[in-house]
């Protein structure tokens, strides 16, 4: 399914590959301001340092605050990958929603089969995930830390504080991943390369590298082409992010439950499903996309 950029390239001449570059740029400037913001903020709250507080992000120093902190570095990064992609968008673009491909008409299958989609992934992603663990372990590689970090961020001692836990982990990464991500370097990648395929390819590559989780890398760039492949199917930005926060919100209460409770430890730690239910995985999700592209298919004839 085809996604137009609204001013015709006829119009002006645009070096898609320079603006890929320039985009880039902005997107790190912007995290990195962010993020210094976000410090600054922590350092007079708590009185830690910068230094201490990138410790304290890899959990190489306790504190008492780590979680408070942890999460308020979280939501100022977060906002700068929007604030970022909001930056270029304003000053490349004229109609940065049409862009974006955020419409407003919403169609309740899609939303279905967006949140669904996070159920029929899971035995294949956990499946791909234990292997990748398994081939990341061989090699010296631990992402104990960074699940200790995530455990920290979904710690909460009040229904308020697990609500903004979902909204940290859930929603916000969500909008802010898929925003940029998707919305803005994959539509980048897909306009220069004039390839869809080749542009969720690089763009899931380079979503699952950020992620910076080598046990988990191979899940992640498979989710990534999931996300890629929806967005370029139904043409609208809103159900990789429902797809995105559905999946984000499952893992927060993975996690938030897992203590004391088998069936969510099992789900959050040490799922292992068995290859007839990763192949029955594989069926309702190739099911799903057969339908997407059918549909969008018939969209374009219409």
């Amino acid at each position: 399914m085809e996604i137009l950029d609204p001013i015709p390239t006829e119009e002006r001449k645009v070096n898609h590959l320079s603006e890929f570059f320039i985009f880039i740029g902005i997107a790190m400037v912007s995290i990195f301001v962010f993020a210094i913001i976000g410090g600054l903020i922590c350092s007079n709250l708590y009185g830690v340092s910068l230094e201490e507080i990138s410790a304290i992000s890899t959990l190489q120093m306790e504190h008492p605050q780590a979680s408070k902190i942890l999460k308020i570095s979280q939501t100022f990064s977060l906002f700068g990958m929007i604030a970022g992609a909001l930056t270029f968008l304003l000053t490349t673009r004229k109609h940065i929603f049409s862009y974006l491909s955020l419409k407003k008409e919403m169609h309740l299958l899609y939303v279905i089969l967006s949140i669904l989609l996070v159920i029929t992934l899971l035995p294949l992603v956990s499946y791909v995930v234990n292997i990748n663990s398994g081939i990341a372990e061989s090699l010296g590689y631990s992402s104990k830390n960074l699940m200790g970090v995530y455990e920290l961020l979904a710690s909460s001692n009040s229904t308020i504080g697990f609500i903004f836990s979902i909204f940290l982990m859930s929603v916000l990464p969500a909008v802010a991943e898929e925003f940029l991500f998707r919305g803005v370097l994959q539509t980048l990648l897909k306009k220069w390369s004039k390839s869809s395929h080749l542009a969720i390819i690089i763009t899931s590559l380079i979503f699952a590298v950020i992620h910076s989780n080598p046990e988990q890398i191979l899940g992640i760039l498979l989710l990534g082409l999931i996300l890629g492949y929806l967005f370029e199917l139904t043409g609208n930005l809103i159900y990789p992010i429902i797809l995105h926060a559905s999946n984000n919100l499952l893992s927060v209460i993975g996690m938030k439950y897992a203590e004391g409770n088998k069936v969510f430890e099992a789900l959050a730690n040490d799922y292992s499903p068995n290859l007839f239910v990763v192949l029955i995985s594989v069926l309702f999700t190739s099911s799903i996309f057969v339908f997407l592209y059918k549909t969008s298919l018939k969209k374009e004839h219409e």
